[in-house]
């Protein structure tokens, strides 16, 4: 039985994607202005529906409410894999 569960996705007609404010990967690299953070908006926050609905954070965020900061868009984990691992450090830090 999996510790999670789907929320609704939100509904937008906007080519941003609706958790680009609340996200601490892009505020965080918004403020670097690296070529990495220029990349990760072109690809994922500002591409529109179908290219920020692929990324792993926004699908992690759907699933269970939060996404770790060390969750990067284009993970090569699987939803699964990063669940069981949120999981675990979870289940970690409860029994200590």
């Amino acid at each position: 039985m999996p510790l999670f569960r789907f929320r609704r996705k939100e509904h937008t007609t906007s080519n941003v994607c609706p958790r680009t404010e609340l996200c601490p990967l892009f505020r965080r690299n918004a403020s670097n202005g690296g070529y990495s953070s220029v990349k990760y908006r072109e690809l994922y926050c500002e591409a529109g529906i179908k290219a920020y609905s692929n990324c792993k954070r926004y699908i992690i965020y759907h699933a269970i409410d939060s996404c770790p900061d060390y969750v990067m868009p284009n993970s090569s984990f699987s939803i699964e894999e990063i669940i069981s691992r949120i999981n675990k450090q979870a289940k970690n830090r409860n029994n200590l």
